[in-house]
This record gives structure tokens, C-alpha cells and sequence, in this order.
């Protein structure tokens, strides 16, 4: 009898913390009014989607997302030697997850958009043009490798993310790890040492200066600006830094999760200034005004995105043609180091002359032709790395990936006309300025898988917006032809 009250007790006490668990991630959470599990209305045969299947268990739902970008948040040192590759811990998590993918594939009746074989194509390509420049061996290895870094983010977040209410409870279960990393970066600007990776090193062993992002020496002196160092915390250089935090600010701006989750989101923006790079304050200062004008054009009528594109273009236009020396120079004037941005339009001019002179499998890892002042073959952009490295192909079909996802999901939060809609906007301006940042930031690593997550998080988001809406669905009830009470009733 005492055992068995004991028992009792303690499996009492367990469904206590979970439901203090549950209560923790749910209560920040507005409930979505647009997911396809809204109950129908009363004496109503419930409508369903005929190729979306019914979610698990929510945080089950999100687990393979969770469990990645916790890989990809370790410290680079953070590595397994296997047969002479270094499996890094996003590519140790891809043992787990890539079967479970392939079970979703077979098993799920994924509402598939024109994104997933763009993707797919792309990583075809990559495999193709690596096997061109190196032949069957080394090629087929490389090109798998960075294929996998591409459809497996992507295709994780595609069968993750099925409602809305799935990114909001991701965004909670981050909110703690998010203000981990700002407390990293601030301690790191404001001591000057670079404890995370340095405690990695211990660990792991120390990495090569093509591995570590930027070197494989202590922090120098050209990495304080204004008194603080340039903090990196786990990541492989502190644009990546920087980028992430921005990309996960516009997450959390748009998401209508409420409380400390919130606020934690917010403490992004802090992580972002204190790594001191251009690119993390502009994509900063991106989200900012994308932000407001979403808001701004609610009350204004006549605003709305196509006219904000426009107005933008044409004043960049006219910036370039009126200013002494191009639009681009004049941006690289209010940089924090115009040094490296004369250095990065080096890198395009350089950089596009290979793309000319392989345009369709490119040069794969080697050099490309360039100054000898110019001492590294570092490329500080995705879309010009990715069409030097692989050819012109690749990147104009994870472009058009990229562009129609955005697309898409825009004009299914138009469809959507609730507050809902603010929440598919918010990935939708991620996805647009990691986009954006992707022509003066090299995506690598774990900042890479980061982008496929969210690539696939926008296609899928655009996939779940596009559906009717519970009011919808009961119109579509009512116009239903009802049969007769005395015909039901034979029948």
C-alpha cells in the first residue's frame, strides 16, 4: 500500500511539472484563429485540408527544428573526426533528423509548393558542379555535403512548422537561449576575450584559420571598435552574430507571443549592436523600417508594399546617379570600417570576373583570380560565393526559391485579413533581409543551416496562410445544398 501511494505521489507531482511546463510555453502564446485545427461550428462535418495531415503532439511537432538549431548554436570547435571529416554538431544532428525526413516524406501528405523543387534542383546543381571541377570522388563528397547543408534545414522547417502556433511556441522555447547569448555578447564586448570559443578550444581542440570564420588567433586589436571588442559568442565571426540576432528580432516583432518571450526577443537587438558590424546594424536598421511602415501604412490607405518598393527603388536610383561616385560608395562611407567595404567591392569586381569565366559549374574551392594585395580568397557574399563556387545555375534557382516564397507568403497574409497575417509578415521580412544581407555577408556553418530554416519556415507559412480561414470554411458550410429531413432519414 505505501509503495503504491508513493507511486501515486510521484506521478501526481510529474503531471504537475508538466503542466507548469506547458503552462510556461503555452501562456505566452495567442491562440491563432486561422489554423486548420478551429473547431467547426455545432451539428457542422468538420472541412479538412485534403493534403495536411493531422499535427502530432505541438512540441513533438517542433522538436526536430529545436534539436537543429541547438547543433548549429554550439561552438564551431564543437566537432567529431570520422574517416578524416570533421562532422560538425548541425551535420551530427542530421544523423538523427535525416531519417525522421525521409519518414516525413513517405508518410506525410505535405502540401508540396514550387520552393521545395527549386531547392531540391539547386542542391542537384551544387552535387553536378562539384563532380565537374573535381571528378567522381572528391566532388561527389563535397557536393553532398553542401547539398545536405541546403535541403535538410529547409525540409526540417517545411515539415516542423504545419500551424502558426508551431513558430510561436519555437520562438518561447528560444526566448531563454536568446538572452544566454546577449548576456554572452555583452560580457565578451565589455572583457574583451572571447570566452566561449576560447573554452571550446580547451575542449575540442583549436581550429584552423579557414574553420574558425575569421582566424585561429586570439582576438586582435583591429577587433575592438569604440572601446568594446567585436563579441561572437558560439558563432564563427560576429557579422554572423550580429545576423542572426536581427533575422530573430523581425521573428519576434510580428510573432504576437506575449510576456517575457517578448521582451527576451527584443534583447536581440542589444546582441546585434554589440558585435560592431555594418552588416548586423543594417539589418537592424532593416527590420526598423519594414516594421514601420507595416504599421504605418494600416492608416494610411493608399500605402502598401508594391508603392513602398517603388519609392525605394527610385530613390536609390536617384542616389546613384546623382552622388560623385555610385550609391555603393557612398553607403560604404557610413560603414564602421570603410576599409573592409572598399575591400568587399574588390571582392565583387574579382569575384564577377570568375562568374564570367565560369559561369555554369564555377571554380568549386579554388582560388580565384585576383590582386596580390589582395592576400585572402575570402568572399564576403552568399550569392556571389554560391555563383563562383557552383555557377550562375544554382544561385538563380535558390533565387527564384527564395522570391517566390517571399511572394507567396505575402499574398496569402493579404488572403488572411486578421491579425494573423502580422505573424507571416514577420518571417516574410526575416527571410527579406538575410536575403538582402546575403550580398555583403558570406553564410556559413551554422549561420547557413539558419537561413534554409528560415526559407523553409516562409514556404511553409505561405502554404498554412493560404488555407481558408474558420469563417471561410463555414461560409463554404452554408452554401453547402442541405438534403431533406425525410430523405436523411431514409437513407
Amino acid at each position: 500500500m505505501r509503495f503504491g501511494f508513493c507511486a501515486a505521489k510521484r506521478i501526481a507531482h510529474g503531471e504537475t511539472l508538466r503542466s507548469k511546463l506547458k503552462g510556461l510555453i503555452e501562456g505566452p502564446i495567442k491562440m491563432n484563429q486561422t489554423d486548420l485545427s478551429s473547431p467547426p461550428l455545432p451539428n457542422m462535418r468538420p472541412i479538412r485540408h485534403p493534403r495536411m495531415a493531422r499535427p502530432p503532439r505541438p512540441m513533438l511537432q517542433i522538436a526536430p527544428a529545436l534539436i537543429l538549431v541547438a547543433a548549429i548554436l554550439m561552438p564551431p570547435e564543437v566537432r567529431f573526426t570520422l574517416a578524416g571529416n570533421a562532422l560538425y554538431s548541425y551535420r551530427l544532428a542530421y544523423l538523427v533528423l535525416v531519417p525522421w525526413m525521409l519518414w516525413q516524406f513517405i508518410r506525410q501528405k505535405q502540401d508540396y509548393r514550387l520552393p521545395d523543387l527549386l531547392v531540391l534542383l539547386s542542391a542537384v546543381w551544387i552535387i553536378i558542379a562539384f563532380i565537374v571541377v573535381y571528378g567522381v570522388g572528391r566532388g561527389l563528397t563535397s557536393g553532398l555535403g553542401v547539398a545536405l547543408d541546403s535541403t535538410v534545414p529547409y525540409f526540417v522547417a517545411r515539415f516542423s512548422f504545419r500551424r502558426l502556433d508551431d513558430l510561436r511556441r519555437f520562438l518561447v522555447v528560444l526566448a531563454p537561449v536568446i538572452l544566454v547569448l546577449v548576456a554572452i555578447l555583452c560580457l565578451e564586448a565589455v572583457t574583451h576575450s572571447r570566452f566561449t570559443r576560447e573554452f571550446a578550444q580547451l575542449i575540442f581542440g583549436q581550429l584552423g584559420a579557414a574553420e574558425y570564420g575569421e582566424t585561429n588567433l586570439p582576438a586582435i586589436q583591429s577587433d575592438t571598435r569604440y572601446g568594446l571588442l567585436r563579441a561572437m559568442g558560439p558563432f564563427s565571426h560576429p557579422i554572423l552574430a550580429g545576423t542572426f540576432m536581427a533575422s530573430y528580432l523581425a521573428l519576434v516583432l510580428f510573432s504576437r507571443i506575449r510576456g517575457w518571450p517578448f521582451w527576451a526577443g527584443l534583447a536581440a537587438a542589444v546582441g546585434a549592436i554589440v558585435t560592431l558590424s555594418s552588416a548586423a546594424l543594417l539589418g537592424l536598421l532593416l527590420v526598423a523600417v519594414l516594421a514601420f511602415y507595416e504599421r504605418f501604412q494600416r492608416l494610411v490607405r493608399f500605402l502598401n508594399w508594391p508603392l513602398f518598393v517603388g519609392l525605394t527603388g527610385a530613390v536609390l536610383l536617384t542616389l546613384h546617379f546623382v552622388s560623385e561616385n555610385g550609391l555603393i560608395n557612398v553607403l560604404i562611407r557610413y560603414t564602421l570600417n570603410p576599409q573592409t567595404g572598399y575591400f568587399r567591392l574588390l571582392i565583387w569586381e574579382y569575384g564577377a570576373l570568375s562568374v564570367a569565366n565560369y559561369p555554369w559549374f564555377g571554380i568549386g574551392y579554388e582560388p580565384y583570380v585576383r590582386p596580390a594585395f589582395m592576400l585572402t580568397d575570402s568572399v564576403d557574399a552568399f550569392w556571389l560565393f554560391l555563383s563562383m563556387r557552383n555557377g550562375l545555375p544554382a544561385t538563380i534557382l535558390l533565387g527564384a526559391a527564395v522570391r517566390i516564397s517571399i511572394f507567396s507568403a505575402s499574398m496569402a497574409a493579404l488572403r488572411i485579413r486578421t491579425a494573423e497575417s502580422e505573424t507571416v509578415r514577420g518571417v516574410v521580412i526575416a527571410l527579406t533581409v538575410m536575403s538582402v544581407l546575403g550580398f555583403t555577408v558570406s553564410f556559413f556553418g551554422g549561420m547557413l543551416i539558419w537561413y534554409f530554416i528560415i526559407l523553409g519556415l516562409t514556404t511553409s507559412l505561405a502554404s498554412i496562410a493560404a488555407q481558408p480561414t474558420v469563417k471561410a470554411r463555414h461560409m463554404q458550410m452554408r452554401q453547402q445544398p442541405q438534403m431533406p429531413t425525410q430523405l436523411t432519414n431514409q437513407i
